[in-house]
């Protein structure tokens, strides 16, 4: 209790190093005083041959505080193996639930798309690439997107993303549907 007041008023005040350090020990000393008094009530509970027949209560309130330091001590590990097994798993079957949304511009969009070279005095709205943040320079040669908006990027870098997904990678409009 008095180690979460600690944490508490560190979190709140702006405490020095030292201070946080000795928080951090003490948690790790309260950890290990747990653990050993986990075994200790091991060894006691476990070597008493008449406990159950003498207190049968206070035997069993001992074995379900046995169970929960187990299961307290347990819960980490089984956290860490659930995500060790099912983290790829998901990964992989969000792949493949995600394969079938990317669009591929056609042939006859990425052969219609205006291509010019980049002037800084008629090209005022970005300066740079927002693909590939590269900054314009003039005589780039860039290509301008059919949407609403006409955002251009260099040709190649605008070229190579339609042909992943066929939507503006600023605005998201859908470009196909324009053809």
């Amino acid at each position: 209790m008095v180690l979460l007041i600690a944490k508490f008023f560190a979190s709140i005040y702006e405490v020095s190093y030292t201070v946080k350090q000795s928080i951090r020990l003490a948690e790790g000393s309260v950890s290990l005083v747990y653990i050993g008094w986990q075994v200790t009530g091991n060894i006691w509970f476990y070597s008493c041959g008449d406990c159950f027949s003498e207190a049968p209560e206070l035997s069993g309130l001992a074995l379900g505080l046995i169970v929960l330091g187990y299961i307290y001590l347990c819960t980490p590990l089984f956290f860490f193996c659930c995500l060790c097994t099912c983290l790829p798993v998901l990964l992989v079957v969000l792949f493949f639930l995600n394969r079938g949304t990317r669009n591929p511009a056609s042939e006859t969009l990425l052969r219609s798309l205006k291509t010019e070279e980049f002037d800084s005095s008629v090209h005022t709205r970005e300066r740079s690439c927002p693909i590939c943040s590269e900054d314009f320079s003039n005589r780039d040669s860039i290509v301008v997107l059919p949407c609403q908006a006409g955002h251009y990027f260099h040709e190649t870098c605008g070229k190579r993303w339609l042909q992943v997904n066929a939507t503006c990678p600023l605005c998201r409009e859908d470009l196909m549907s324009e053809n």
